[in-house]
């Protein structure tokens, strides 16, 4: 048959053929033009008088090429169905054969892209790790837990406590005694793990059809500066009377990450974008000297804060800083080369 990549090379007759036979067989594996069988397995028989099996007595060797380096490629048919297959696939107009060479190659490839694609998910991973932690880390610098419910930092403090999540099911199941109740506990997990305290484990529960809570983790320094004499409970009452109402509302400090823009094609597109959601009031008020600094930290990312100046620790309280230039500069500097150290982003 015209442009299809297949030729005939030889019929191999199996030595255990019996001698008259080897025509019959030799019939059974003849081709015409359009590379179909000139007999059927029943017109065999009639023409030899034939009450046996020959398709076992031969092989057919055949030649194409491999579609992707075109080097020639010799093989062998078993069987009538394994030739009609071969032949099928190549009128088909979407063969694609391959050499044992192209095929190793082809694996290879497959695997350097699998390690490349593994690669990226695992560094893709640990920067959302380390971006969790950093998230964590101001959510302890800034006390987030004072803007838990008293519930909510109990649990949080049970968290810290008990250092075991069976144990705190078990506190808070023995505690209930009711399921409907002991659903709060993980409602009150998720709320603290919105404000970056704790970082929650999830596994796929197929009976019931969702990802349910395993664990919980914490970084060391929320138990080293959690402050578990807070009254939560005192500080709702007073906020409710009206009273020290902005201490856990809202901020003077502006604290955030400037994220590296990826998206980042034009020549006139921002070095760093990114959106953000405050999860307290920030307040900056006019007429007041507020101090800002920016470092440098992994991936190429900045962090940058904002607060007034008062609010620096260790300030002379006998002077104003803008008649003390020189000792407002060095206050400054001292006050963000130490906080920066402690940054460990």
């Amino acid at each position: 048959m015209e442009n299809l990549p297949f030729k005939i090379l030889k019929l191999n007759i199996h030595d255990d053929c019996p001698q008259e036979l080897i025509e019959p067989t030799q019939a059974y594996w003849e081709l015409n033009e359009e590379l179909k069988f000139k007999f059927n397995p029943e017109q065999i028989k009639n023409k030899f008088s034939l009450n046996t099996d020959v398709s076992r007595y031969g092989a057919l060797e055949y030649e194409t090429y491999c579609f992707s380096c075109s080097s020639e490629m010799q093989r062998t048919a078993r069987s009538r169905g394994n030739l009609n297959g071969i032949v099928g696939y190549l009128k088909s107009g979407n063969a694609n054969l391959k050499c044992n060479e192209c095929k190793a190659e082809e694996r290879r490839k497959k695997r350097k892209e699998k390690k490349e694609k593994d690669r990226k998910l695992r560094e893709q991973e640990h920067r959302k790790k380390e971006e969790s932690i950093e998230r964590v880390k101001l959510a302890v610098e800034e006390k987030a837990w004072r803007r838990l419910t008293p519930f909510e930092f109990n649990v949080l403090k049970k968290c810290l406590t008990l250092d075991s999540f069976f144990k705190l099911t078990q506190f808070y199941w023995n505690k209930f005694q009711s399921r409907a109740d002991f659903k709060k506990l993980f409602t009150a997990l998720k709320n603290i793990a919105d404000k970056d305290l704790l970082l929650l484990e999830y596994e796929f529960d197929h009976s019931l059809g969702f990802n349910k809570t395993i664990n919980y983790k914490y970084i060391y320094q929320l138990k080293e500066k959690f402050e578990y004499d807070y009254m939560p409970e005192k500080e709702e009452k007073n906020i409710k009377n009206g009273i020290n109402k902005d201490k856990s509302t809202s901020s003077s400090h502006l604290k955030l990450k400037l994220t590296k823009n990826d998206l980042n094609q034009h020549p006139d597109a921002p070095k760093y974008a990114g959106t953000i959601t405050f999860k307290e009031e920030i307040i900056i008020k006019p007429n007041v000297q507020y101090t800002f600094a920016q470092w440098e930290r992994s991936n190429n990312e900045l962090y940058f804060t904002l607060m007034p100046i008062e609010d620096i620790e260790n300030l002379p309280a006998q002077k104003r800083l803008y008649q003390e230039p020189q000792e407002l500069q060095e206050v400054i500097t001292e006050f963000f080369n130490e906080m920066g150290n402690n940054l460990k982003f």
